[in-house]
Formats: structure tokens, C-alpha cells, sequence
């Protein structure tokens, strides 16, 4: 049950997010993105728990619903970004070299010229739902697939259980 109630909430921050691009609304895309990453962190580590003793239900987990090492649910890296963003703005401060910053931008690519990539912070595309930070790359309507597939599933299974 806890895996379907996180991506429902990163398919109700998707849906924000939708929403908040379309009223050109900062403030709410950047949560609805937040909101959407924790969701899919969160459901990452019930499937994949970062605690070794709990590999095995991780594993049995995974199984039961149908999820596959190759899931875009796997990885965390963009979660730890935005829950260690402190972490990471002191890297950029120690490693850009200009400290020309972007962050925080709802563009597509090529929209401002002569930054180094990896002085592009928080970014979105909002033509090919790309996130962007210092240069890696996020698709998120992958990551929203995803997560609909995850809970389904998980909703099938918890039918079938009370039936």
C-alpha cells in the first residue's frame, strides 16, 4: 500500500506541475518538482532500501509487483540533489569556475548562452520534460510511467488481497 500512496503522490506532483508551468507559476513548479522527487525517492527505497539488511524485502517487494532493475524508479540521484541542495550549492561554489549561477529556470535548451554547463543549477524544459542539474539530465515522463505502472500494480495486488 505504501508504494502505491508515493506514486500517487508523484503523479499528483506531476499533475501540479502541469498546472504550475501553464500559469507560469516559479514558486509552484519548483515544489511540485520537490514533491515529485521525494514521492519517487521515497518509493525508490521501499523497492530498494538503502539499509543492507533490508535488501531481501526490497528484493521480495520488487517481485511481487513486477519491478525490474532497469526501472527509472531506481535511481535517486535527482532527490539527493534537491534533499542535500546545500551540499551540492557549496560543490558549485568550490568548483565553477566563473560562478555565473542559474538556478531555478523553467527554459529550454540553448535559451541562455555563454554559462558553463555545470553552472545550471535547477532546471526544467518544459517541451521535452527534462530536469537539469550541473549538467545531468533527468526525463520525467519516464520517471512518471513509472510510477503510474508501480501503482497499478501494487493497487491490483492490494484488490486481490481484500477480495
Amino acid at each position: 500500500m505504501e508504494v502505491s500512496r508515493q506514486a500517487t503522490f508523484g503523479i499528483l506532483a506531476h499533475e501540479d506541475l502541469v498546472g504550475a508551468i501553464s500559469a507560469r507559476n516559479a514558486t509552484r513548479i519548483w515544489y511540485s518538482v520537490q514533491s515529485l522527487l521525494v514521492a519517487a525517492g521515497n518509493g525508490s527505497k521501499l523497492l530498494w532500501p538503502p539499509r543492507k539488511q533490508s535488501a531481501g524485502r526490497g528484493k521480495q517487494l520488487r517481485d511481487s509487483i513486477g519491478v525490474t532493475e532497469t526501472s527509472s524508479l531506481k535511481a535517486r540521484t535527482f532527490r539527493n540533489v534537491f534533499e542535500h541542495y546545500d551540499e551540492k550549492l557549496e560543490d558549485w561554489m568550490t568548483s565553477s569556475k566563473r560562478h555565473n549561477i542559474v538556478d531555478s529556470n523553467v527554459i529550454g535548451p540553448g535559451a541562455i548562452q555563454g554559462v558553463d554547463p555545470g553552472d545550471f543549477l535547477r532546471n526544467i524544459d518544459p517541451t521535452s520534460w527534462t530536469l537539469t542539474f550541473r549538467g545531468s539530465r533527468l526525463q520525467i515522463l519516464p520517471l512518471i510511467e513509472a510510477l503510474r505502472e508501480v501503482r497499478d500494480k501494487a493497487d491490483a495486488i492490494v484488490s486481490a488481497r481484500r477480495s
